[in-house]
């Protein structure tokens, strides 16, 4: 089954979140930081995707981000931001941290594909080789 890791300090919505995810036949690791989460997520070699809500104590999920990007390219695991709060997902800082995809909190039904997707063997390579050539095109002009 394909493993997913949620970072969420509320557990009212990580329990949401786990049941939601399990329905879509997901396989679910959840913690309760970004220092849990950075643990967690060099502790499992099998891990697609994690989901990190923003504001934590101790490590917010932008700083789990940062501090898994560069493993998770090589693994292959994509990294999503889920928050209520829109502003604080800048689309640029959330790019230059290694935030692949932002998702809106609560995580509903709408998401399904997204989130499907980005479990996807080959789908977080091929977001970086994207990102790379827009980065390309962009310095060549």
């Amino acid at each position: 089954m394909t493993q997913v890791l949620v970072v969420e300090d509320t557990a009212v919505i990580r329990l949401a979140m786990r049941s939601l995810l399990e329905s879509w036949g997901l396989t679910v690791l959840d913690v309760t930081d970004g220092l849990e989460g950075l643990a967690r997520f060099h502790a499992e070699p099998a891990l697609r995707l994690v989901i990190t809500d923003h504001r934590m104590p101790r490590m917010s999920g932008l700083e789990l981000v940062e501090a898994i990007r560069d493993a998770a390219r090589l693994r292959g695991v994509a990294l999503a931001l889920c928050s209520s709060d829109d502003c604080a997902l800048q689309p640029a800082r959330c790019r230059a941290a290694g935030v692949q995809r932002r998702l809106p909190k609560p995580l509903g039904a709408a998401s399904r594909e997204q989130v499907l997707a980005m479990t996807r063997p080959g789908w977080a390579q091929r977001w970086h080789r994207c990102l790379e050539s827009a980065i390309g095109r962009t310095r060549a002009t």
